[in-house]
């Protein structure tokens, strides 16, 4: 599932891990958007309860028109 690192996907994704275990994988996009502080903060949760995730490397500011 998609995670952000925040109060609602890490509820959703602990719900989801608690009841489908192994069968859940977490997945970030990361980029210069995304607070350092909080990518810290997702990976911490997902070793430390146990749950598969995977980082994408994104860049939005390289989208045409992401900052207008």
């Amino acid at each position: 599932m998609a995670y952000s690192g925040g109060v609602d996907s890490t509820f959703l994704l602990k719900v989801a891990h608690d009841v489908l275990q192994d069968q859940v994988l977490a997945v970030t996009a990361r980029s210069s958007t995304y607070p350092e502080r909080e990518f810290k903060e997702a990976a911490e949760f997902t070793r430390s309860a146990g749950i598969k995730h995977i980082i994408i490397q994104s860049e939005e500011w390289n989208v045409e028109g992401f900052y207008r």
